[in-house]
């Protein structure tokens, strides 16, 4: 019975400590200091370009076997990664928009989006740094 109870609070422990914090960043030039969920959702969907104070964005993914595009998607834009591919592949095939820059690594899309003002990304939290700018967080 105690190693029951002991191996579910292990698992729930693991559980717990796999859920990592995301960040939308932002070059720190970026006008816009703050964008709700359903702003993120919508630029990731391309239902969205812009920004109020902002250009026309570029927005850069992860890769889909990447742990933390899996978080983002499903917690930030509320969709499974396998819907948000289907999205994306009817918007580039009509022509009504471009397919997010995929980035190798949580560290090259910090690296771009602290260089190039106009790209947005997400990464764990715990990789951004004073480069860039955080506009959204989510648990």
């Amino acid at each position: 019975m105690y190693k029951r109870i002991l191996a579910l609070a292990l698992l729930g422990a693991a559980t717990t400590s796999a859920m990592a914090e995301v960040a939308l960043i932002a070059h720190p030039g970026m006008a816009t200091s703050y964008v709700t969920q359903q702003e993120v959702a919508r630029l990731y969907m391309g239902k969205l370009r812009t920004l109020p104070g902002s250009g026309r964005l570029k927005l850069i993914n992860l890769p889909a076997e990447n742990p933390t595009y899996k978080e983002f998607y499903s917690k930030v834009v509320g969709v499974t990664p396998s819907q948000a591919k289907s999205a994306w592949s009817r918007l580039i095939f009509t022509g009504k928009a471009r397919a997010p820059k995929e980035m190798v690594n949580a560290k090259s899309v910090v690296d771009q989006v602290a260089e190039y003002p106009g790209y947005i990304g997400y990464v764990d939290a715990s990789m951004v740094d004073s480069r860039v700018k955080v506009l959204l967080k989510v648990e």
